[in-house]
């Protein structure tokens, strides 16, 4: 319908094509026809048609003149006339060929102007049979649907329709045969017309198809729908049998996902006749290429190389035969080397990914054995719900296996079991004795299902990866070499194998934090009817290795390390003194928690046994507050505190009873504190003590004692009190060390090695370090490698040495 009505208003626009632009004028508010714009443009009548012979050269340069007297830009509706069987290379545009002089069409060369083509109808090209090299190329004015249903055209040339990207649409007839020119290996036929949302077949029983090729097709041009598609457009193409030639990169397209090939090999030619190794190199790393069979696929694969987007993206259709499952004998239909969730949508033609996929329940029959895992294998390869399918056989067979199961593994700090194992903490103060390490289960040891006969076992190497001279040999290496790994001097490692899954943890020399750890390998051994031990599981060490992975026993990818925290509250002297005039009876010196009170510590008070002629009045603290001795007992400690015991002299046992008192004002600056600090009143002839203490991250710059310096002390005592004083501290920032801006991720302080040696066993110092152990080195580095491989590139292998650092 939108042909049609394209081709009235063309045949309405030709009725005026022939008055002189500057002679046309409408009233306001009506369409001026002009060709002034692309959205009015002039109709070609097919006297304005250069042709010869059945060839459409262009537009007739003496019709052009006329209708363009101000030789401007002009926009041109064409209609192809039933008469033309081919259009001549450049022929729908104004550029130059030796061919349009000869044929009196004109180009942007006569001075006449020049025109681009704004709409264009092939409804009537009837005896259309070929379009030309560059007939439209670069054309970004024409809109809407290009349809060739009517023609008869076998062959549309290289470049013919390239950088039309307003085009939303293509009908190709039945009748094609060739897109791209033969002769030179040239495609580019709609390379870059990125506005398409479809390319569909005349006649085509789906109205929905997105991407369609005639069935009779034989020749596919070098990057024929190279950037193809808008956007959004999701394209996937079956390529008919027909077809013999495909260039490269002809499917080069971030829009196209699937590929299905219809053409069958034998299985011994070399390779796809025809099929070039990067026709299906593409520009959308979820690429699908799928070849009839195995044979089609050994054909086109043996003997090349591939990118590894393309190597990725081949593939064939397989059965699996699950002969065990619950439901009886299951045949599933399959895509090798993709994942198995890969499904055949017969309604739509092309495989889609079920992401429910589940396989088949083995049959009831099949008894799960302790300890181990069941799974379906095919060719000795264990199948997942989601993991890719690799096999050599057409349609095997899928059988149920076994496998030991990895052991379970935990971090424990006094016996307990810890959520993760991030900084493990263990408190001095709670009953010990202390140990860090882990828990390591499995159903087959024999205090769960094992037997004397079939049972697993584990051992464990210990590393104490801390100090600053050796990152593996820390100070528990050389202290207790019976429990602890190390490292020669010669590179070997002296693993100590032990069946300790804990390590003691006697004082904060113990502590390992701020990067340094304790490294544990575990190490697990499967006995089966009594025979020898087998090595069953490995955990990996976390050294840094230069080039291949040293730890060959290996069988998991996982370290276990393990920070650990040592914690004990800090504790306060309390002191009480007798004073002047009495004495003490009981306890005098008390070890308080920081934080705590006398009281909730069960510490009593010291009794008080005043001289004759005196009485008790309480406790003088050292910030010079007197307080009762239940205040004393629910006082919050925080620091160093003496008690003094007072007096007061009985009345009518005569004398002086005041007591001369001076003040000492105590003060601290930003960054530290003095204790005690304000106003403190000191008896007459007494001493008093005042202790300095920094903030952390601070020290202690300078003392000033009435108003002097003294230095920077940590305390000062004035003795024998005989007039008013003054103290004050003051603080200053400590330096830091230069912040790397990477140690929080990167292993900044260990001195180990990072890459292993070359393959000849030598160093290479001065040898090109390549982009894959670069990046291996980095990974080695960090100090968490438990991340996502989010990053994805099409030139790395998923087998190779390096995909994973590279990946991270």
């Amino acid at each position: 319908m939108r042909s049609r009505l394209l081709k009235i208003l063309i045949c309405l626009i030709m009725i005026i094509s022939y008055i002189p632009i500057t002679a046309i004028s409408v009233e306001s508010g009506e369409s001026v026809v002009d060709g002034s714009t692309a959205g009015a443009p002039i109709a070609v009548p097919e006297e304005g048609l250069a042709i010869s012979g059945g060839t459409l050269y262009g537009i007739d340069k003496t019709w052009f003149a006329n209708v363009n007297p101000d030789k401007g830009k002009v926009y041109l509706a064409i209609s192809i006339p039933s008469g033309v069987t081919e259009i001549n290379n450049d022929g729908l545009k104004d550029s130059y060929t030796s061919d349009k002089k000869l044929h009196n069409a004109v180009t942007y060369m006569d001075g006449l102007g020049s025109f681009s083509v704004a709409a264009l109808s092939f409804d009537d090209a009837t005896g259309l049979e070929t379009i030309g090299e560059q007939a439209l190329q670069g054309n970004s004015q024409l809109t809407g649907i290009l349809d060739l249903s009517a023609t008869n055209v076998s062959v549309i040339k290289k470049s013919a329709f390239s950088g039309c990207s307003n085009l939303t649409g293509v009908v190709l007839p039945k009748t094609l045969k060739e897109l791209g020119s033969r002769s030179s290996s040239a495609g580019s036929v709609f390379n870059g017309c990125e506005g398409l949302r479809y390319i569909r077949v005349a006649g085509s029983s789906n109205q929905n198809a997105v991407f369609e090729l005639p069935e009779g097709l034989t020749y596919i041009g070098r990057q024929t729908f190279k950037n193809c598609f808008a956007s959004d457009v999701d394209a996937k193409v079956i390529i008919p049998a027909s077809v013999e030639t495909i260039g490269s990169e002809a499917f080069y397209s971030k829009r196209i996902s699937q590929i299905i090939i219809q053409k069958e090999g034998d299985g011994w030619d070399p390779r796809l006749t025809g099929y070039d190794t990067s026709a299906f190199k593409t520009g959308n790393d979820d690429l699908l290429v799928v070849f009839l069979n195995r044979k089609s696929y050994v054909d086109y694969t043996v003997g090349r190389s591939f990118t590894g987007a393309v190597k990725r993206a081949l593939s064939y259709p397989v059965t699996l035969t699950f002969q065990n499952a619950k439901e009886g004998v299951i045949k599933q239909d399959k895509l090798n080397y993709q994942s198995i969730q890969y499904e055949y949508d017969e309604a739509a033609g092309f495989w889609a990914v079920n992401q429910d996929y589940l396989l088949p329940q083995p049959a009831g029959e099949q008894v799960s054995k302790p300890g181990y895992n069941t799974f379906w294998t095919v060719d000795d390869k264990k199948l997942t719900d989601s993991g890719k399918i690799n096999i050599t056989s057409d349609n095997p067979t899928v059988e149920i296996d076994y496998v030991i199961q990895n052991p379970t593994i935990q971090p424990v700090a006094d016996g307990t079991v810890q959520a993760d194992f991030h900084t493990l903490s263990i408190d001095l103060d709670a009953a010990g004795p202390h140990t860090v390490g882990v828990q390591v289960s499995h159903p087959l040891l024999k205090e769960q299902q094992g037997t004397e006969d079939t049972y697993v076992y584990f051992q464990y190497c210990w590393w104490d990866e801390s100090g600053e001279e050796s990152g593996v040999n820390g100070p528990r290496s050389r202290a207790e070499p019976e429990l602890f790994s190390s490292s020669a001097e010669n590179g070997i490692l002296n693993r100590v194998k032990t069946g300790n899954a804990v390590i003691p943890i006697d004082g904060q020399e113990h502590a390992r934090t701020d990067g340094h750890y304790y490294m544990v390998e575990i190490y697990g051994y499967l006995v089966e009817n009594g025979g020898t031990p087998e090595l069953f599981y490995k955990s990996h060490h976390n050294f840094i290795d230069f080039g291949s992975d040293s730890d060959t026993e290996a069988t998991v990818s996982r370290s276990y390390t393990l920070q650990v925290e040592v914690t004990q509250v800090e504790r306060h002297a309390v002191l009480f003194q007798t004073g002047e005039h009495g004495t003490l009876e009981g306890t005098s010196n008390f070890a308080v928690k920081d934080g705590s009170t006398m009281r909730k510590s069960g510490y009593p008070v010291p009794s008080v046994a005043a001289d004759s002629g005196y009485s008790f009045t309480g406790w003088l603290g050292t910030d010079g507050i007197t307080r009762t001795s239940n205040e004393v007992l629910d006082l919050t400690v925080t620091g160093d505190m003496t008690f003094t015991a007072q007096y007061a002299k009985d009345s009518g046992s005569g004398g002086s009873t005041g007591t001369t008192r001076y003040p000492i004002e105590a003060s601290a600056g930003h960054g530290g504190g003095i204790s005690p600090d304000g106003r403190v009143r000191v008896s007459r002839g007494s001493d008093k003590t005042f202790r300095i203490t920094p903030d952390a991250g601070y020290e202690i710059a300078d003392v000033l004692v009435d108003g002097e310096s003294v230095g920077a002390v940590s305390r000062y005592t004035f003795e024998t009190v005989r007039k008013n004083h003054t103290i004050e501290a003051e603080f200053r920032a400590v330096e830091k060390a230069p912040d790397t801006g990477v140690d929080r991720w990167l292993n900044t302080t260990d001195h180990m090695a990072y890459l292993n040696g070359y393959g000849t066993g030598l160093f290479g110092p001065d040898d090109h370090m390549t982009r894959a152990q670069a990046a291996q080195m980095f990974y080695n580095l960090l100090l968490d490698q438990e991340v996502s491989a989010a990053v994805r590139f099409t030139d790395v292998p998923a087998d190779a040495w390096y995909a994973r650092a590279v990946e991270t």
